[in-house]
């Protein structure tokens, strides 16, 4: 798999989180979101590397991840507007996944829900970077 080098003006990546998390309850949402977002589009990341000792490892995300913080509106607002165009992608957390602990009632639970209706803990874009500045660009960083 070869790296995704975005031009300039090219693909941006944000994680939104509920401005409200505990910091290890959001460290854990955006991991879940990043993993869900590097795993819909081929070479976002992952690629293979090998150091000069010959250590193999796979690389991080290969374009910046911007993790911003939003209010629960805010985030209902991403689901309702965050239509991924094409080469887009949007990744989401409801709050009902948190008390899911498999893949496949999770799924299941998913499909027998709007997401448009949910409480979000977090939502991950990634796509052309107008699209996402659009959606992101009044939410300051999490901290």
């Amino acid at each position: 798999m070869t790296a995704v080098v975005p031009p300039p003006g090219g693909l941006r990546a944000a994680v939104v989180l509920d401005g409200e998390l505990a910091p290890g309850v959001a460290a854990n949402i955006a991991a879940c979101i990043a993993a869900g977002l590097s795993a819909t589009l081929p070479g976002l990341a992952g690629r293979p590397l090998v150091d000069a000792d010959g250590f193999a490892s796979a690389s991080s995300a290969h374009l910046p991840i911007a993790v911003l913080r939003g209010a629960a509106a805010a985030l209902s607002a991403l689901v309702a507007r965050g239509r991924a165009p094409d080469g887009g992608a949007v990744v989401v957390f409801p709050s009902f996944a948190q008390r899911i602990h498999t893949v496949e009632d999770y799924w299941r639970e998913h499909a027998l829900r709007s997401m448009r209706t949910e409480a979000m803990l977090g939502i991950g874009l990634v796509g052309p970077a107008s699209w996402v500045r659009s959606l992101t660009g009044s939410l300051s960083l999490f901290r």
